[in-house]
């Protein structure tokens, strides 16, 4: 059962999938938290498309990643099918989501020499298109200010963890362990200390975040004790995204019981 299960779960993170469908919560949830309306299917389907085609592209050259041309090009039919019943959208965060994509996707980075402190501004670009795409791009309006600054913030720190450990995987030799060890220390406190904050001014949001903060920590502990594989990363790292998603869909049950 579990070689069934395993069998067709990997190509599922192998290809980006289930990191699409992730993003794709977290634009739900970024609805939900602002209460306003949910988007329609087509801004979802948008969402979905824009982040399973530009993994996908990222990795056209992998030879690991026989079929991520095909996937890409999948990806970009949905969005551009999406387009065709997509309203009210903000064509300037999409103009800087463009950029940022594009500055991450393109080959930009490799005419720099490889150090740290490029490698962290190419994380912080990915990191800002990920908060742009799941917080910012849902919302029609909003009314919360003090909220949505919260939310953004908390986001922004969540991404950023998670990107990082990624990061650190790929690219500690770039890094002394005690750089990595207080990079780590710090933006998860700083992620910790939002979400606690939150808990003040807005309950079951603050709530949810302090939860989400805690795994990641956990996971993060995990990552740095034991070496991990590829899919844990896929899976459980990743995974992180989708528990907000959980946690908001248990805590609405549990409050109108």
């Amino acid at each position: 059962m579990i070689q069934y299960i395993s069998s067709w779960l990997r190509p599922l993170l192998k290809y980006h999938f289930f990191m699409a469908c992730c993003a794709v919560v977290l634009s739900i949830n970024s609805s939900y938290f602002m209460q306003i309306p949910f988007r329609t299917i087509y801004f979802y389907a948008f969402i979905f498309g824009c982040t399973f085609s530009a993994y996908n592209a990222y990795y056209i050259q992998d030879n690991n990643k026989k079929y991520a041309l095909q996937f890409s090009i999948l990806g970009a039919i949905i969005t551009l099918l999406s387009l065709t019943g997509l309203r009210q959208i903000s064509f300037g965060i999409l103009s800087i989501l463009t950029l940022l994509a594009f500055l991450y996707l393109f080959p930009i980075f490799t005419y720099l020499k490889k150090n740290k402190y490029i490698l962290l501004l190419r994380l912080l670009v990915l990191v800002a298109t990920w908060t742009l795409t799941t917080t910012l791009l849902p919302l029609t309006s909003f009314s919360n200010s003090q909220l949505l600054i919260s939310i953004v913030t908390y986001r922004f720190l969540l991404l950023w963890n998670l990107c990082l450990l990624f990061l650190i995987r790929d690219e500690a030799k770039y890094f002394t362990a005690f750089e990595i060890k207080w990079i780590l220390i710090v933006s998860l406190a700083l992620q910790l200390l939002t979400s606690l904050s939150t808990i003040i001014t807005n309950h079951k949001e603050g709530v949810i975040f302090s939860l989400v903060s805690f795994a990641t920590i956990c996971v993060s502990c995990q990552t740095q004790k034991q070496k991990k594989d590829n899919y844990y990363y896929l899976f459980i790292v990743d995974g992180i995204m989708l528990l907000e998603g959980i946690l908001l869909f248990l805590l609405t049950k549990l409050s109108g019981l």
